[in-house]
């Protein structure tokens, strides 16, 4: 690092004091920005993880158990795959949401 260089971020930083009306924490990023916010900020903090990766799975899960009962035409319990399939696809009156 040369001198200039040392010299900016001599004055950003007394440009962060003087006009970071007080401000301590990092501002607020969405997740998506995480690689280049922790390019910035060496503090790094525990951010929120997703749930996605769990939700794609436990859909997946019951997909493949849904295609096995179809394709084996037997029934979990009380339940077949004509019954999933009747209870994905009713359609609920307008009556009933407004109660």
């Amino acid at each position: 690092m040369n001198e200039t260089e040392k010299r900016r971020e001599e004055l950003l930083a007394q440009a962060r004091n003087l006009y970071g009306n007080g401000r301590t924490s990092n501002p607020a990023i969405h997740p998506r920005c995480q690689g280049a916010y922790h390019q910035l900020y060496e503090k790094e903090e525990a951010l929120p993880r997703s749930t996605f990766v769990l939700r794609v799975c436990v859909s997946l899960i019951l997909f493949l158990i849904f295609a096995g009962i179809d394709y084996e035409k037997t029934s979990v319990g009380t339940y077949d795959s004509a019954k999933i399939i009747e209870a994905i696809t009713y359609q609920q009156p307008m009556g009933e949401f407004l109660k």
